[in-house]
């Protein structure tokens, strides 16, 4: 499966950094139906404890999850961080998702 994200660099020592780079005050054209199809992903495994906002260092409320569609992959917390920041994800998930997720 493919990742939404670069999730190592999310998660590693510049994770702070990587997110500022892809984050942006103005919502994304197609925010909305990222959205409804990032939630509407299938959960492949539960992590124990929770997520936290790595700019406010705030937790995240829900569980802590990975999510799948059957090709792509990804964290709970990406859907936390599209909503709040507006975050930019891989173009072609955010391709695949508008062209190929007609009903969504």
């Amino acid at each position: 499966m493919k990742d939404v994200c670069d999730i190592i660099k999310l998660s590693g020592d510049n994770g702070k950094q990587y997110l500022k780079s892809i984050i942006s005050e103005k919502p994304r054209f197609n925010k909305d139906k990222i959205l409804r199809h990032l939630k509407k992903g299938k959960v492949v495994a539960v992590a124990a404890g929770y997520a936290k906002d790595i700019l406010t260092e705030q937790k995240i409320n829900g569980e802590y999850t990975c999510m799948s569609d059957g090709v792509y992959v990804w964290r709970s917390d990406i859907i936390y961080y599209v909503e709040r920041y507006n975050m930019k994800l891989y173009d072609d998930f955010e391709e695949y998702v508008t062209t190929h997720n007609k009903t969504h």
